[in-house]
């Protein structure tokens, strides 16, 4: 459970830190901050409401490898999207600037979550877990 807690706190930091990167890559610092400041409070917020109880159903399932995770994350990215690039775009007069302009946007932010599923996984190895409380015999 100790690597789980480590993966929760280190994994949604992850694409925030990479864009920070990116950007002062490309000589873009400030903007690479305030990509943090946008992306940070999103990841964490939704790794809590959404791929904790993901993490949960997956232990509870059996569901432990890399790919169930991968696939729950890219999935989890799904309500931050909604929330931050769809919703506020219901409702706009079709004048406004068509939704399909934020697909890439959109494209980011779900391999965001893609990654810091990954991320997760690769700290906590929920895998290894079922192992160690049981004797390390497999479950069947």
């Amino acid at each position: 459970m100790k690597s789980a807690l480590k993966g929760f706190l280190v994994a949604p930091a992850v694409p925030s830190l990479l864009a920070l990167g990116i950007a002062i890559l490309q000589g873009r610092f400030f903007d690479g901050v305030w990509w943090l400041t946008i992306l940070l409070p999103i990841s964490y917020v939704a790794s809590a409401l959404v791929g904790l109880p993901i993490h949960l159903l997956l232990v509870r399932l059996n569901r432990r490898s890399l790919v169930y995770y991968v696939l729950a994350g890219l999935a989890a990215s799904l309500a931050p999207i909604f929330f931050v690039f769809v919703y506020p775009w219901i409702g706009r007069a079709p004048s406004s600037q068509p939704l399909s302009t934020l697909y890439p946007l959109i494209g980011v932010m779900a391999l965001a979550g893609g990654l810091v599923a990954a991320t997760f996984w690769m700290i906590a190895r929920p895998d290894r877990e079922h192992l160690a409380s049981d004797g390390g015999l497999p479950k069947g």
